[in-house]
């Protein structure tokens, strides 16, 4: 397998993870519904969820497990946009879901793939696919799918690139 096809079945299940908390979540908490309640979903998870005015600009969000004080923390900074916050909130879930270990415990290029990853679970966790498609049936106006979904059109942008969305709009 090339280092290409690697990334793709990496990606992809990162999105399937994603989909299977959603999924689970659900289930427990119906019905489905968008905006994803990413925060809902954090509490379920059983983490505590904090507004920091102290990270710097290039630190989004920190996510500590405390097993020795049963204690699983994310740390949002506050500067942020609450789109940025969402989606750092889905980055720091799939972390946690995909179990990838603490940084400090990897190499560069381990971080950069573990982000990359990260970043496509919270992709799908706050864009679901299949809603997504749904919803770019009778909304064909990209500011207006991102309010509806509550992310950055940034964001957006590049779930519909990655999944070849773009023929929708």
């Amino acid at each position: 397998m090339n280092s290409d096809d690697s990334i793709k079945k990496r990606s992809g299940y990162a999105r399937d993870s994603a989909r299977s908390l959603l999924s689970e979540y659900f289930r427990a908490y119906p019905p489905a519904r968008i905006p994803v309640p990413v925060e809902e979903i954090v509490q379920y998870l059983g983490f505590e969820l904090h507004l920091l005015d102290n990270l710097d600009e290039n630190h989004r969000a920190i996510k500590l497990e405390l097993p020795e004080e049963d204690r699983k923390l994310i740390g949002l900074n506050a500067k942020y946009h609450i789109h940025n916050r969402r989606f750092s909130i889905g980055h720091e879930i799939g972390h946690h879901v995909l179990a990838h270990p603490p940084e400090s415990d990897c190499t560069d290029e381990e971080i950069k793939t573990y982000n990359r990853e990260a970043d496509e679970f919270a992709g799908e966790l706050l864009m679901p696919l299949e809603e997504l498609k749904r919803c770019m049936k009778s909304n064909k106006d990209p500011k207006s799918l991102a309010k509806e979904f509550l992310v950055s059109e940034q964001a957006l942008w590049i779930k519909i690139k990655n999944q070849n969305l773009i023929n929708l709009l």
